[in-house]
């Protein structure tokens, strides 16, 4: 009887370092509570197991094989559909999910996917399951999908019911958790799901709204220790917390408290990194959070403007941000910022506030002085600015900075950015990603930061006056190249060496986004 699952992540073209999947962990610990034989292959984290390699291990065994399941990135949404397109020339079955194919499911199931899980996919995975094992094509049952019917139509089935006690979820399966400490990569852990946010640029809300799910769940603090209690035993040190929003509802100054008490009473001792919204951040939860090991936060700043902020639906203030940094900064805690400079509205009054900001925050872990908005597919952003499209980049919509000047601003700060993309990438990741190396061997790594980031302020300064008095932005960047190139030489032989010294592999790519129109 065919009763062997496939689970498969293909290697995305990314500019992130490689990390665990835990979706496809926790898909498979469902599968196998059931009774399925569930095999993971990710070749993103195993990089000597590539696309083909797979695909021939699934022929081989074709004939003991139930179905297939594909978990996709935005970025590897072309590979895993010719991956699909050839499942179904070998005659097996194959079902997508994920963040790709949840927004876009036509896509897959043209390529070939007899259906798509929309959302979250631990109740629909079981039911899609069932139907494999029964021979059922018929799919009208079971909630969440989305399959083509005779005349070769999207249909989209009832809402699945999101899991609201996530106690009941298994832990995941980590088949590859030998080969993340082999590379110094951090053990992800979720310990809640969703955001109570809604800023216009994120997908998390356009994926919930997919399901029928609170905004945000969150596991005990007795079931989260259980789980690390598991991780210590196996020797890791280093945890990364993959939720949206780390500190929500009922997660206060006191369940902060209560955390770390319960790590201490169980003799946990590791290093966390996790994501806070500034609204969040409270002089006593980062006392607390900072006493349990937590030494590093990515938080939405996103801009140093007012009208930035309300224009994507922030809920902090210039003035909480400012609070929040000051706080991280008190505890010594590292901060990835995330910042969002220009969207398709951004003036030359804001990019004046971000570059006071920038300048008074120059500490804040930031890749580069470059960003923008992604108009992801399903985004509010994306509705708002009607930029649904054919113009498309890994299923982010292209737009254009309407203001004349910060669009000169905007392509001059990018130019300077791609030139030195890898050099940013490779300086902040062992903070960011973060690497599971000693918390006091990230130093050298931020003081290199924090080297490029004075450069790339004097830059932006620099480029902003060319602007605003209509002078050429072109030699202010062949100017700053030939002042500048030894010493980002020096960072790169360096942070290269450090690499080397540390053990760690850098294999991410350079951000596709930053070639588009250059």
């Amino acid at each position: 009887m065919r009763n062997v699952i496939y689970l498969v992540i293909l290697k995305p073209t990314s500019h992130r370092t490689v990390e665990e999947s835990l979706g496809v962990e926790y898909l498979a610990s469902v599968l196998m509570q059931e009774g399925y034989h569930v095999k993971i292959r990710d070749a993103w984290l195993n990089t000597d197991f590539g696309k083909e390699d797979i695909l021939e291990e699934i022929i081989q065994e074709k004939e003991n094989v139930l179905f297939v399941g594909t978990s996709s990135y935005m970025l590897s949404n072309d590979s895993t559909c010719d991956f699909i397109g050839k499942l179904r020339k070998e005659g097996i079955g194959a079902v997508a999910g994920g963040y790709g194919p949840t927004f876009e499911a036509q896509k897959f199931l043209k390529s070939g996917a007899k259906l798509v899980m929309i959302g979250e996919g631990e109740r629909s995975i079981v039911q899609v399951a069932k139907s494999f094992l029964e021979n059922n094509h018929d799919y009208s049952g079971i909630k969440g999908i989305a399959y083509l019917d005779e005349k070769q139509q999207v249909i989209y089935t009832t809402k699945q019911e999101a899991i609201f006690d996530l106690d009941t979820l298994p832990y995941p399966q980590r088949p590859y958790i030998d080969l993340v400490t082999k590379r110094h990569s951090t053990v992800n852990v979720l310990t809640s799901r969703g955001c109570m946010g809604a800023c216009t640029f994120c997908s998390i809300s356009a994926f919930l709204g997919k399901q029928n799910s609170p905004r945000w769940r969150c596991r005990s603090i007795d079931n989260i220790i259980g789980e690390l209690k598991v991780l210590q035993q196996k020797g890791i040190k280093t945890i990364k917390f993959i939720d949206d929003s780390f500190i929500e509802n009922e997660r206060d100054d006191e369940w902060c408290k209560n955390f770390y008490e319960k790590l201490q009473e169980n003799g946990i001792r590791m290093n966390f990194r996790a994501s806070i919204r500034a609204d969040k951040v409270t002089e006593a939860n980062m006392k607390y959070l900072h006493d349990a090991g937590f030494f590093s936060f990515s938080c939405g700043i996103e801009n140093g403007s007012t009208v930035a902020l309300k224009r994507m639906a922030k809920r902090a203030s210039v003035e909480d941000n400012k609070r929040a940094l000051d706080i991280f900064q008190k505890n010594h805690i590292y901060v990835q910022g995330g910042f969002i400079l220009f969207d398709d509205n951004t003036t030359m009054e804001e990019l004046e506030e971000n570059y006071a900001f920038l300048k008074e925050y120059i500490w804040l872990v930031t890749k580069g002085i470059f960003s923008e908005m992604y108009a992801a597919v399903g985004t509010q952003f994306t509705k708002n600015a009607k930029l649904e499209s054919d113009h498309k980049f890994a299923s982010n919509n292209i737009y254009v900075v309407k203001d004349e000047g910060a669009r000169k601003v905007y392509d001059a700060l990018k130019k300077w950015q791609l030139h030195h993309s890898k050099i940013y990438d490779m300086v902040i990741d062992p903070i960011s990603a973060p690497k599971a190396i000693p918390v006091e061997e990230m130093k050298k790594y931020y003081e290199l930061m924090i080297q490029m980031k004075n450069v790339d302020i004097l830059y932006m300064r620099k480029i902003l006056d060319a602007v605003e008095n209509t002078l050429d932005t072109e030699s202010v960047y062949h100017e700053f190249c030939l002042a500048y190139n030894d010493l980002f030489q020096d960072i790169y032989d360096k942070v290269t060496a450090y690499y080397e010294n540390d053990g760690l592999d850098y294999d991410a790519q350079i951000n596709g986004f930053l070639t588009i129109n250059n």
